[in-house]
């Protein structure tokens, strides 16, 4: 929801990690970047995916290991996180 009085431009990041079982990363399975625009008293909404078949990832996941996925978004015009 965009509470301001002025539009705010959107960045975001999403990354999917295979990690070991300790929480170290193994290995990068995929990534987006997106930005989009927030009209003022907005309250829509966005939907960020990461789109990746069995056989894009499967030689990359490691034994015993977790997926795990971090997402970040910032206001440009702010630069708040």
């Amino acid at each position: 929801m965009n509470r301001s009085q002025e539009t705010r431009t959107i960045v975001t990041y999403l990354c999917a990690n295979s990690v070991y079982y300790k929480g170290v990363t193994a290995r990068r399975l995929g990534r987006s970047n997106r930005q989009f625009a927030l009209q003022s008293g907005s309250r829509q909404g966005e939907t960020l995916q990461l789109h990746m078949s069995w056989k894009e990832y499967r030689d990359r996941v490691v034994d015993y290991g977790h997926i795990k996925v971090f997402a970040m978004a910032s206001v440009q015009e702010t630069k708040q996180s």
